[in-house]
């Protein structure tokens, strides 16, 4: 569709731009039955294939018919709303005055493409009504967030400390676990030590042997000592027994503890000095 010209048509009080039709202000009454005056800006659009239709039914005074038409269907179409809805629901206000403005002027062959509410008075006395009405509804509405901000706060101040409670316990829970945990290990290591010991001394009975015969507790306790010994660096020995036990055997009995004698010999002279010395 080609365009032939978009003009705008404006009811205010006030002086409009250059090439607006300036009209006086919208005078109407709301579904409350409230005066009203609304400034109502205006665009239309007419299209070159409909100039012969208009110029056939309205001549050159078409504009003239669109200010008639828009100032009744707009006056008609306040009476659909509370004028306090401009205020609570803008959008839809200005929707029904849309709709209003393109049904009047589609069957005058013209299209409403805009329509801005920008000015809206009322009254004195409804005006400041409407005031006071709107400063207690914003008043109620900041109260009931306040009351809403307290209960949230308090629910999140029990919800933490729900967590600082089950934080507190898993810890608690935690430090108990870690002590079993650590007991329970050193037990363990002390039981096996005490079975490696047990299985080194019956390995040492099955092992150390003369004549097929083993040691007595006895002497497996002496042996024990012996070897014991050979781990130090420096042994000294007193030796007490009888005076069959010479310089020599003493000698070889050190030489065996402290691991310079070794083999059978070592075998033959730790047995025998076992046996003497039970």
């Amino acid at each position: 569709m080609s365009v032939l010209a978009d003009a705008g048509i404006e009811f205010s009080e006030e002086k409009p731009e250059d090439g607006v039709q300036h009209l006086s202000v919208l005078r109407s009454r709301d579904m409350d039955g409230k005066r009203i005056y609304l400034d109502v800006s205006v665009h239309y659009r007419l299209s070159k294939d409909k100039v012969a239709s208009i110029y056939r039914d309205m001549l050159t005074f078409y504009e003239d018919i669109y200010i008639s038409e828009l100032r009744d269907s707009l006056s008609k179409a306040c009476n659909l709303f509370a004028i306090a809805n401009a205020w609570e629901n803008y959008t839809q206000v200005v929707d029904i005055m849309q709709s209003a403005c393109e049904t009047s002027l589609s069957v005058y062959h013209g299209t409403c493409w805009g329509l801005q509410l920008w000015g809206i008075r009322l009254e004195s006395k409804y005006e400041s009504a409407l005031i006071r009405t709107q400063v207690r509804k914003q008043a109620q509405r900041t109260e009931q967030n306040r009351k809403l901000h307290t209960v949230v706060r308090a629910q999140t101040e029990v919800m933490l400390a729900e967590y600082r409670k089950n934080k507190t316990i898993i810890e608690a829970q935690g430090e108990a676990d870690r002590y079993l945990i650590e007991q329970e290990a050193m037990a363990t290591a002390e039981k096996n030590w005490i079975d490696a010991q047990a299985n080194a001394l019956e390995v040492v009975r099955n092992t150390v042997q003369l004549k097929n015969v083993e040691m007595n507790d006895e002497q497996l306790i002496r042996y024990q000592k012996i070897v014991m010994l050979s781990n130090k660096s420096a042994t000294n020995f007193i030796m007490k027994g009888t005076s069959d036990l010479d310089v020599g055997k003493a000698r070889e009995i050190k030489q065996m503890a402290q691991g310079s004698l070794s083999g059978s010999d070592a075998l033959q002279i730790g047995w025998e000095g076992m046996e003497s010395s039970s």
